[in-house]
């Protein structure tokens, strides 16, 4: 991952994610970007992970997941250790 945990533990709480979109920022950030890759291990449809970024995109005020990747990684870099 691109990050430490504990940063993505704080930054995903500060956005108000629910596990399952944790879960979904999560693999972006170890590499898993296709739908189809990502659904099986969310235990989901690769159908239903489009309304899960789309409601990430809502809460993080952003409309791609390369701006998702950009806001974490970016954060997390200035956190205070």
């Amino acid at each position: 991952m691109l990050i430490s945990e504990r940063r993505f533990d704080l930054l995903s709480g500060q956005y108000q994610l629910s596990p399952t979109q944790r879960e979904l920022v999560r693999h972006l950030l170890c590499g898993i970007v296709r739908d189809r890759d990502v659904a099986p291990l969310l235990k989901s449809s690769p159908r239903t992970i489009p309304v899960h970024w789309e409601r990430i995109f809502k809460k993080m005020h952003l409309a791609t997941r390369a701006e998702v990747l950009h806001r974490f990684v970016a954060d997390a870099k200035t956190m205070r250790p």
